[in-house]
């Protein structure tokens, strides 16, 4: 696991939260499977670009967003 996997990861968390959405939520905005989105945000998966631009979209914040500050 990477120091930029970790951030991404706790970024989404953390957003999801911050708008009161739950995982499951996430996953209908998104258009992902609920499971997966847990799997991202516990670091069991490494998420590509797309997913990503999908995630962003749907927490509504730019892409960038998910580095935080890394």
């Amino acid at each position: 696991m990477s120091i930029l996997h970790k951030i991404v990861a706790d970024n989404i968390a953390e957003k999801r939260k911050e708008i009161g959405l739950s995982q499951e939520q996430l996953s209908l905005n998104s258009g992902l499977n609920k499971a997966y989105v847990g799997h991202i945000e516990r670091l069991y998966k490494k998420p590509s670009l797309e997913t990503l631009e999908k995630i962003s979209k749907a927490l509504n914040i730019k892409l960038i967003d998910l580095l935080g500050d890394y």
